[in-house]
């Protein structure tokens, strides 16, 4: 089961950093005076618009007089245009004051004129760990955005930051407001309820038992205009890679929903197993639509192909434990959503008794919705949950559940539902009463120091164990070879055998046989037969397949294929080895090899034609493996264009049709084999006089 996304942004984390310059006795007395004063806030070199979302609300007791430093440029115009947008849109409307300063000087400015007391701290993220030091080593307290760190010599910064925090107490905020999302918090608290829940499951590496995946979108819509971002943005050693950056609201929620309000030691608690990170590529008429420049600047120079696309370095995987529960966690970004849709996130919460699970797809329109779905659905746990999720429901006014095939699906009523850019001021609130009232959880800097020693150690990891480059771009074509974001090798050609020829893989060859497999028993492998007919088998088992037919040998099983007819036979070969660790003991769990004759698949009819469900199971490399079969009647389209987060191949068996891939249209004839990537919104429609017929395949790692 894919696990889909749903809308990830922001939500803020608490650290206490402390003032370099004073003594201990100097700073508690500074600290006093601070949580004692009017909250006067100050901008800071602002190059993210979430700097400005800060601001889309008034706080009672935040004086309407901001100050901003910056240097001039785009950058801090850009963030001026949307306060101005704020002060004058018709329904309550804000009335902030900016006084600017551009001079080179601005950060001396800044410390040395003491407009405010709060700075507000969202750019870029390369200066962000200097300005943060700067601000509170000149007694400011700081909201900064996520993230904090993008390498392990700024982790190393921050854990001294935190050797004086405690005695200084100057308190800095992680801007991430995942945590006020109304799924995460029903998700949290349900997962708190061992009657409904059980406990959390420890789950094994090739078997996460939490998930956390996003998808983000670089072309967006913010307070209502189209975001223009900087340059800079696109260099990962200004914004960061996408593994440290966007991957801090994953691996907070984590943190968060699965050991709540409790103390993490990252040297104790966290064991980062494996990472990886890939590009995402951004032609250059994309980059001119969102930064408004004609081209890319010299430091992205290296990150190009002949000045006409950019591969940045925008996602990541992290395979980790956390207290021993395996986790995984995935960031990604692409150029722009489907229709309707925006940022979106996926998650996974098993436990002994039930999932929880967090999708956000076109099946839920790309809303966030909440699954109960649990290891036994009978008639005492419907009792019981039905009982305590009564409580919860005086908690929540309004939510209810809804039952379904796999068990219930949580009504959350819209007035929950408040968006990202709402859950500003609600984090900007939090961080208010903290400065106030210094009453932050002792959890809090321990967490975010878990957070970011994760977050980091991946990158690290990605970066020392780099796996084949994504090489793979969605395409029709008649072979396939390379890698692809969650295959190390994807490898699909045509084969054939004269009668009475055998093929086989390398290692269980004898003298005197063909090897014409294509590659080794170490891949999980496909085989279709095109035309003609073979004889396959495995061990004891044997079955005579002709066109359309199939076999699915999980890596380590042996294999022969024998053309025991009068004619030549032609078969495709597909060879899948993932990113992640080989697991042969899943694939043997699973059961044996599986052949099949087009004639042996259940067809059900359609209104569009046909459809073959063929098989949906682990094997050694992948932890699914979903194929099916459809046929098109004349006209007909496979489906509206549409996006998912797995790689698909689509295989024609019969026929001329044409393919939307990404905005635009290709042919593709009997025989092509087309790859999407993920995200790729695409559909086919049948150009043929009569029926054409398909495979598609889809995987998770």
């Amino acid at each position: 089961m894919p696990y889909r996304f749903r809308s990830i942004t922001t939500s803020l984390f608490i650290i206490t950093f402390f003032v370099v310059s004073l003594t201990t006795c100097q700073g508690q007395a500074q600290a006093r005076t601070q949580n004692q004063a009017p909250i006067r806030l100050i901008t800071l070199d602002p190059g993210h618009f979430h700097a400005a979302l800060v601001q889309k609300s008034m706080y009672g007791d935040i004086d309407p007089v901001v100050h901003v430093y910056a240097p001039a440029g785009p950058d801090v115009q850009s963030h001026l245009d949307k306060i101005n947008a704020y002060n004058s849109r018709e329904k309550d409307p804000t009335h902030w004051v900016e006084k600017l300063y551009t001079g080179d000087d601005f950060l001396f400015k800044m410390i040395s004129g003491k407009a405010g007391n709060t700075v507000i701290l969202a750019g870029n993220n390369l200066r962000k760990t200097s300005y943060i030091f700067e601000s509170l080593k000149a007694g400011f307290h700081v909201l900064g955005d996520k993230p904090m760190v993008i390498d392990n010599r700024a982790f190393t910064n921050l854990q001294q930051a935190f050797d004086t925090a405690a005695v200084h107490k100057t308190i800095l905020y992680d801007i991430m407001t995942e945590r006020y999302e109304i799924t995460s918090i029903l998700q949290r608290e349900l997962a708190m309820d061992q009657s409904v829940f059980g406990t959390l499951e420890k789950g094994s590496p090739s078997n996460p038992a939490v998930i956390g995946e996003s998808i983000h979108r670089w072309y967006k819509y913010v307070s209502g205009n189209v975001l223009t971002r900087p340059a800079w943005f696109f260099d990962v050693a200004q914004q960061g890679e996408g593994i440290v950056d966007v991957m801090t609201h994953l691996v907070d929620l984590v943190q968060w929903e699965c050991f709540p309000d409790q103390v993490l030691d990252y040297k104790n608690d966290v064991t980062v197993n494996s990472a990886r990170h890939w590009t995402t590529d951004l032609t250059l008429s994309q980059f001119k639509t969102l930064t408004k420049e004609d081209r890319f600047p010299d430091y992205l120079r290296n990150n190009g192909t002949q000045d006409t696309i950019l591969k940045v370095y925008a996602n990541g995987q992290i395979d980790y434990q956390l207290r021993g529960v395996h986790v995984r966690t995935t960031a990604t970004w692409t150029y722009k959503a489907p229709a309707g849709a925006d940022d979106t996130y996926a998650s996974l919460i098993r436990g002994s008794k039930a999932s929880l699970i967090i999708r956000q797809d076109e099946e839920q329109q790309y809303h966030s919705t909440l699954y109960i779905e649990p290891v036994n659905s009978d008639a005492a746990y419907e009792q019981t949950l039905t009982k305590q999720f009564a409580g919860l429901q005086n908690k929540y006014p309004g939510i209810s559940l809804k039952k379904d095939a796999r068990g219930w699906e949580v009504i959350i009523p819209d007035s929950y539902k408040e968006g990202h850019e709402a859950h500003f001021a609600r984090v900007t609130e939090k961080f208010l009463g903290f400065v106030k009232n210094n009453n932050m959880p002792a959890w809090e800097v321990p967490g975010i120091i878990a957070k970011y020693y994760t977050t980091t150690k991946g990158l690290e990891l990605a970066r020392k164990n780099e796996t084949p480059t994504d090489t793979m771009v969605a395409q029709v074509a008649t072979k396939l070879h390379g890698a692809t974001r969650d295959l190390s090798l994807l490898d699909v050609k045509v084969f054939s055998l004269a009668p009475g020829q055998t093929a086989v893989t390398a290692q269980f060859a004898t003298t005197g046989q063909a090897i014409a497999v294509g590659g080794s028993s170490a891949s999980d492998k496909l085989v279709i037969i095109k035309e003609g007919s073979l004889n396959v088998s495995s061990g004891n088992l044997s079955k005579v397949l002709g066109p359309g037919g199939i076999a699915l040998f999980p890596a380590g099983d042996k294999m022969a294929l024998t053309n025991t007819s009068g004619a030549t036979c032609s078969y495709y070969v597909f060879n899948f080895r993932s990113r992640t660790t080989l697991d042969r003991e899943r694939a043997v769990q699973a059961g044996p090899p599986i052949f099949l004759d087009w004639t042996d698949m259940q067809m059900k009819t359609t209104e569009k034609g046909e459809s073959r469900q063929i098989f949906n199971r682990p094997v050694a490399w992948l932890s699914k493996i979903d194929m099916h079969a459809t046929t098109l009647n004349e006209g007909q389209i496979s489906h509206p264009p549409h996006i998912h987060r797995n790689e698909e191949i689509i295989l024609i068996r019969s026929g001329n049709v044409q393919m939307y891939i990404g905005g635009k249209y290709y042919p593709a004839k009997a025989g092509d084999i087309v790859f999407l990537t993920s995200g790729t919104p695409h559909n086919l429609e049948n150009k043929t006089r009569g029926r054409c017929e398909y495979f598609a395949l889809q995987w998770q790692p």
